[in-house]
């Protein structure tokens, strides 16, 4: 049922003075005064926007009670009103009792209120965006114009008839419906790894997953490689380097796509015939999805990536996939100016988790281990206390670990190109540690065949069973713990069963492999 706005906005109001749960309601929903605005021709003042500030004032103050005919009087009375105004507020008041209003109707005169409140929004934003513009400066009204666009997608954000409440007593409907929804969900985007993708379904919408290594550790590596994966499955692929070129960028992406070797293409060395043939097969991959890198150095924010994500959706389709490498690069313009650095990083790691979900994409990125940390840990016999590797180990590590829906940890080995991947945090599943072969010559990270998967795990000491079940054969939630020990090992207990691995292969700054750092 679609009304005018003054319609819209005197059933809202009587429902807003009828019952203290429609009040509830619409403060769950963030409806307040600004949402009223409706003037009569030829005057100045809303009158539904002032008799709202009233009730949801008087309701904060009177810890839950409506407003009524004789508080309204006596507030007007206080404010020294003049009796044109009060005798305006009171036929107000008489012609929204008056009303007849169904209980049943308030969450979608709610959601229309909100979006029409959304339009006022937008309409401001194109003539007060321009003004700012010629009057101030560009920079000025873009931010003044992504403010209005956050403005607008909070007004928006609650689709109407969204069920909030579940009795489980009453649930067989909802289940068998929301069963069959759950079942129509698109796949995720597989990383590439059977084993990770059969245990976690791949990377979803509102997913963070982190990846935690050291210095030269592989990190970026194995973003490029996820994210290849997901443009080989047809899907859009934003991607954000705080550190590299774009003209790096694009040599490791060739080398990975074509099979060339990066220090060829680094070193220009390639024949004439050899470089026309890779423009090629560059030319060749115009249609189909996108691959985006984007570099900054100057604004490396989740502001900027947001912005981005907006341009893209625009010109050239929503991205399926976002990667930012790394957090360690990025700042937030609302950090303030005395934040150290840790808090810098907990505050933009955040924002991606708020455009994951704003934008219902999944978000992949890493952050650098810190050595300083890792030595700190070792020396902590003395202390009696255990520290815990993954949430101590990174800048901002423990809010990480809370916030992300999954993180992983390198473990490199520069001798055989083999690393050993933990998942330090699985949300929803659990995944064991697996062996990967790294070839930074190729910018390529490939899962071992079975038969290898079972000779370097058996080599490296880790556990080659699947998750521990109880007596009766039933699974049950692992319990995890991780410490440093003496001997200069991390080690890592899953249940009843153990693995370590060196902390000071965790240490390195350069894998001296000839080809460019992981």
């Amino acid at each position: 049922m679609k009304l005018s706005r003054e319609e819209l906005e005197m059933q809202v109001l009587k429902h807003l003075t009828s019952d203290q749960k429609s009040v509830i309601r619409a403060t769950a929903l963030s409806i307040n005064a600004e949402h009223f605005s409706y003037k009569e021709e030829g005057s100045k003042i809303s009158y539904t926007n002032n008799l709202a500030k009233v009730i949801f004032k008087y309701f904060e103050e009177s810890d839950g009670s409506l407003l009524t005919e004789l508080v309204l009087e006596n507030r007007m009375i206080a404010q020294g009103l003049s009796d044109v105004h009060k005798g305006r507020f009171l036929t107000l008041w008489a012609e929204i009792q008056d009303l007849d209003i169904d209980s049943n109707e308030l969450h979608d005169l709610l959601m229309q209120l909100k979006q029409k409140r959304a339009i006022s929004i937008w309409q401001d934003m194109i003539t007060s965006g321009h003004k700012i513009m010629t009057e101030t400066s560009l920079q000025e009204a873009v931010s003044y114009v992504n403010d209005s666009i956050k403005d607008i997608e909070t007004e928006l954000s609650n689709e109407p008839g969204e069920k909030r409440t579940l009795d489980i007593a009453e649930s067989y409907d909802f289940f068998k419906r929301e069963y069959e929804k759950q079942k129509m969900r698109p796949p995720g985007i597989l990383s590439g790894y059977d084993e990770m993708d059969r245990r976690t379904s791949g990377f979803r919408g509102s997913q963070v997953t982190v990846v935690l290594g050291p210095s030269g550790g592989g990190k970026s590596l194995q973003l490029l490689n996820w994210a290849y994966n997901a443009h080989k499955q047809g899907k859009n692929v934003l991607y954000f380097s705080f550190e590299l070129s774009l003209w790096d960028c694009l040599l490791r992406h060739m080398s990975l796509a074509f099979d060339v070797p990066f220090q060829e293409l680094k070193r220009t060395g390639l024949m004439d015939e050899e470089v026309i043939s890779l423009a090629e097969k560059l030319k060749g991959m115009q249609d189909g999805p996108y691959f985006e890198y984007d570099f900054t150095d100057s604004d490396p924010t989740p502001e900027y990536v947001d912005m981005r994500i907006r341009e893209l959706t625009l010109t050239k389709g929503k991205p399926d996939i976002v990667i930012a490498d790394y957090i360690g690069e990025m700042r937030t313009r609302t950090a303030p100016k005395t934040a150290k650095s840790w808090e810098l990083h907990e505050l933009a790691f955040d924002g991606l988790v708020k455009i994951a979900r704003r934008h219902n994409l999944p978000v992949l990125t890493a952050q650098q281990l810190n050595r300083d940390t890792i030595k700190d840990s070792r020396k902590s016999k003395d202390s009696g206390k255990s520290h815990t590797y993954d949430q101590s180990a990174a800048s901002g590590g423990q809010h990480i670990m809370h916030q992300a829906h999954y993180v992983f940890v390198l473990e490199p080995d520069k001798e055989t190109g083999i690393a050993v991947v933990h998942m330090a945090k699985g949300r929803d599943a659990w995944v064991p540690p697996y062996c990967v072969r790294v070839a930074p010559e190729f910018n390529k990270i490939q899962e071992l065949t079975p038969d290898e998967q079972i000779e370097m795990r058996a080599m490296k000491g880790l556990s080659q069973s699947e998750k521990p079940k109880t007596d009766d054969s039933r699974e049950n939630t692992a319990t995890r713990t991780q410490s440093y020990e003496d001997d200069g090992k991390l080690n890592v207990s899953i249940n009843d069963e153990s693995f370590s691995f060196n902390v000071d292969d965790l240490t390195i700054d350069d894998l001296s492999l000839g080809a460019p750092e992981w």
